[in-house]
């Protein structure tokens, strides 16, 4: 069950939205401490004008929520919904409420609890199901945790094992970023549902989807045990339009694949991960290209020379590490212009950098590496019998191609080097999100051309498509994925 969670502050928003749910929504959840009015008169339109189940929920700031009233006047809130006719309230496991949940009916009573800290074993976990399912009057049980390390789903994917069949429903799944995957997979994993939000800004907990997320980029409600997974880990990876991607063109070829965000602060239980949930690939962003590489078992033909890997497989044994970022850059930068011969800068020192160095060496290009940390940037240059500058002397260098392979950008207001460096034929910038970042927009005002880090980005996701399932990419379905994408974000 796909539960929309509402933080509205109006009454009347919150009435017309349970009149007539967006599609997909199976079940909506008011929250109560959010609204400016509580009375049900001003939001709640009936249980029979109302075609979907309707949950209040009241939460206090110690529960992530906003209300700071007395807990008689909370009970009374959560009550005077209940006799409204509302199908369930929520109540937070240790609150006064939770010793006597009867007094809720004939609404239902889900019994929550919610650790903002950690995620305890799936054994802890488990204890806590039976002592709440215990309670007399509950109807479910809704356990969420929070991730600090992306393996802390696993105890999640346990706990849902141990409790599938039982009287009581349990919902579980963690917050936060690393929590992220056991949201998409929890219906699958056997959660009674799962919580999403109307849009982005609207989360009612850190790391909820968006209900177009849901439906739409994962389409959750289809996921089954015959379904392999993808994905992308890094930090953060919340910006990332792979899974739009991705997804889309499994979409598009009809094989039961999903590409899933797993964010990772560190690399240390990735590989952990990829065999416990059988994780088909994974795509590697910063900052673990370079870790990685010490993390798989094999690398792929070419690879070990890079010393990074943007790609790992898993062939259900071991894990294979390949790296597309040369050819993500070197196609569009092709079609543009031969670096045969060309001086090219290449702003940054972590793992893009490194492996599109090699790649323009092995182009016959003369590369210059012009990184804000000098130790890693001078250690990239002798490696590749290249040049080190500093940034703040970069613009005294005479050069064709700028390459920034770093995330200035991406706040849209950074650029990786000082605008009089912004010269030459052209400047490819592998920050996707904006599309037409600072860097960009400085060479297009100078009439100079340019290759996006949408163009790099399909590039890569073409080959890492074929590394994943074994097939051709659908390209143009990816294409056009991403360009829906941008405009949203744009308009």
């Amino acid at each position: 069950m796909i539960i929309l969670s509402l933080l509205e502050r109006d009454p009347a928003a919150v009435s017309r939205l349970l009149l007539s749910p967006p599609a997909g929504v199976e079940a909506v959840e008011v929250r109560l401490d959010a609204m400016k009015r509580v009375a049900p008169s001003s939001w709640f339109p009936g249980t029979t004008a109302a075609p979907r189940p309707v949950i209040a929920a009241c939460r206090t700031p110690r529960e992530g929520g906003s209300f700071r009233g007395s807990e008689t006047r909370r009970r009374e809130s959560l009550l005077t919904a209940a006799r409204a006719g509302v199908a369930y309230v929520d109540v937070e496991m240790g609150s006064p409420m939770a010793t006597s949940l009867t007094g809720f009916a004939p609404a239902r009573v889900i019994l929550s609890h919610h650790d903002r800290r950690r995620t305890p074993t799936a054994a802890k976990l488990h204890a806590l199901y039976r002592r709440m399912s215990a309670v007399a009057g509950v109807a479910a049980v809704k356990i969420v945790t929070t991730a600090n390390d992306p393996a802390d789903v696993l105890e999640i994917r346990s706990l849902l094992k141990r409790v599938e069949g039982a009287k009581i429903p349990l919902i579980a799944f963690a917050m936060g970023a690393p929590g992220i995957p056991s949201r998409i997979l929890a219906l699958s994993w056997g959660s009674w549902a799962t919580f999403v939000c109307l849009r982005g800004g609207m989360e009612s907990a850190p790391g909820q989807l968006t209900l177009d997320e849901a439906t739409n980029v994962f389409r959750v409600g289809e996921i089954d045990e015959e379904t392999r997974l993808t994905g992308i880990t890094g930090f953060p990876v919340g910006h990332s339009l792979s899974p739009i991607m991705h997804n889309a063109a499994f979409g598009r070829q009809g094989v039961n694949f999903r590409y899933l965000p797993f964010p990772a602060p560190k690399i240390d239980r990735v590989p952990e991960l990829m065999r416990k949930l059988r994780i088909r690939g994974l795509s590697v962003t910063a900052p673990h290209k370079i870790a990685m590489a010490g993390r798989v078992r094999m690398l792929g033909p070419g690879v070990k020379r890079l010393g990074a890997i943007n790609t790992v497989l898993n062939d259900g044994r071991r894990l294979f590490g390949f790296n597309t970022d040369a050819l993500g850059l070197l196609g569009p930068l092709r079609r543009r212009i031969d670096p045969s011969g060309k001086t090219v800068v290449i702003a940054g020192a972590g793992g893009s950098a490194r492996a599109i160095a090699v790649a323009l060496r092995e182009a016959e290009a003369c590369v210059i590496i012009c990184s804000r940390r000098e130790k890693p940037g001078r250690a990239l240059a002798k490696r590749i019998g290249g040049r080190y500058v500093a940034p703040r002397r970069i613009s005294g260098e005479t050069y064709d191609i700028l390459v920034n392979a770093t995330p200035a950008g991406m706040d849209g207001r950074s650029m990786p080097v000082p605008a009089a460096a912004v010269k030459g034929s052209l400047v490819a910038d592998l920050v996707y999100s904006p599309v037409r970042t600072p860097l960009l927009g400085a060479a297009l005002a100078r009439g100079i051309a340019t290759v996006s880090g949408l163009d790099v980005l399909l590039e890569q996701g073409v080959e890492q498509y074929a590394l994943f399932t074994g097939r051709e990419a659908p390209r143009e379905a990816m294409r056009q994925a991403l360009l829906d994408a941008t405009s949203k974000v744009e308009a």
